[in-house]
């Protein structure tokens, strides 16, 4: 129990694959998974409460989405200007758990975390060649160039091969130059380190990628030393943590640490009555209009 008055030192968990919209899990097949709206609610929480004075960010994760990780990305470097946050590293914390790790105040690995993978990869499975086979027939119907580029029904074209390269390109050069502006390094320094290359948090931390080797302590324990706090004196808690009846209550904003598990109006109360029919899409909905 947090002590009365004591600072707190917020543990914000971030495990699994990084995609938009809520986090999922855990489950028996898919375990967790990192919603960018979700994480991103839980760090304006830690924010804004006045008793968290350092964070700790603890990333195990294999990355996902461009998208989802750059708005993690932002949202860390706006909790950084109002107090330290601390990456602490699982067992993976590679391309977008990388990307949302480097800019963090600090980064603590594991000697052996699988960290790095600073590149980009992106492909689709044609299945349609097996369909067949089995006598399943489907047609794709386009409404323009470019609209069944990802369908598995068939490869990319040359044309599709340049657009999904230049893509590819310009989203590296995006992740290059923030990991080096994180990291204090110029690119001609960084993008050698690059290229998708993978490290071990040893071999990382003796080229810059992380700041030191050590565990969860170690890196609660850098986190209270940035916000010149003792640890004897400091409590650590698993943010955020809901009570009995915060699941039952609709989130007021997007800070609520009921929004960063269920999102905006998707309380257990409010899950039951959609389940009913009785739902609402949120207090942001414009009332039915009849025409007289």
């Amino acid at each position: 129990m947090t002590g009365r008055g004591r600072p707190v030192v917020a543990i914000v968990q971030a495990a699994g694959p990084i995609h938009l919209g809520r986090s999922g899990g855990p489950s028996p097949l898919a375990g967790r998974s990192i919603g960018s709206d979700s994480l991103s609610a839980a760090l304006r929480g830690v924010a804004e409460d006045d008793k968290v004075e350092t964070v700790v960010l603890r990333v195990d994760s294999p990355g996902g989405s461009a998208v989802a990780s750059d708005a993690i990305h932002r949202e860390i470097l706006r909790l950084k200007e109002k107090k330290p946050v601390v990456a602490s590293m699982g067992s993976v914390a590679g391309s977008g758990g990388y990307f949302i790790s480097m800019p963090c105040t600090e980064i603590v690995s594991n000697a052996t975390t699988l960290t790095g993978s600073i590149g980009v990869l992106a492909g689709k499975q044609v299945t349609q060649g097996g369909l067949d086979r089995l006598g399943i027939h489907r047609a794709l119907v386009s409404t323009g160039p470019f609209a069944g580029m990802l369908s598995s029904q068939r490869g990319f074209t040359e044309q599709e091969w340049d657009l999904l390269s230049r893509f590819l390109d310009d989203v590296y050069a995006d992740f290059t130059r923030k990991a080096a502006d994180d990291r204090g390094m110029s690119i001609d320094q960084l993008e050698p380190l690059a290229r998708g290359r993978v490290w071990s948090g040893a071999q990382a931390a003796d080229i810059g990628l992380v700041d030191r080797v050590g565990g969860l302590s170690d890196a609660v324990l850098r986190a209270c030393a940035l916000a010149d706090i003792d640890p004897d004196e400091a409590d650590t808690r698993i943010s955020p943590k809901l009570g009995p009846l915060d699941r039952f209550m609709p989130a007021e904003n997007s800070n609520s640490p009921v929004a960063s598990l269920f999102g905006e109006g998707h309380a257990l109360v409010d899950r039951a009555m959609a389940s009913l029919g009785l739902g609402s899409t949120g207090v942001l909905t414009m009332a039915p209009i009849r025409w007289r």
